[in-house]
């Protein structure tokens, strides 16, 4: 039996017999699209796209949070503690980029 792959993604087969005529033609259509695999949630979450937005994000809402949190310290003259500061950033670029991720996962498959 010979078989082709068409552009179009079918499988055309020639079945021979021991003759040597033709008996028959199969058609087959294989669905590419089905083996494509999507991408993981890491390959998503580090688009440039997405980490440019989560960084505006973080920046406007951490600095939000940061006068909330600690503005009373910082009026008084004082600095609160640098891994706090940090957590005031990072919590909202890392809600972000998750919820911006697992969005354009779920429009990739369908859902």
């Amino acid at each position: 039996m010979e078989c082709c792959l068409q552009r179009s993604g079918s499988l055309l087969c020639d079945p021979l017999s021991n003759s040597g005529r033709i008996t028959g033609v199969f058609h087959m259509t294989a669905d590419l699209d089905s083996t494509k695999k999507h991408p993981g949630f890491w390959t998503v979450v580090r688009q440039p796209d997405i980490l440019k937005q989560s960084s505006k994000v973080g920046s406007v809402v951490g600095t939000m949070v940061v006068a909330i949190n600690h503005g009373d310290i910082i009026l008084a003259g004082l600095i609160p503690a640098v891994w706090k500061l940090v957590l005031c950033y990072c919590v909202p670029f890392g809600v972000s980029s998750y919820s911006s991720a697992k969005f354009r996962l779920a429009a990739a498959r369908g859902k």
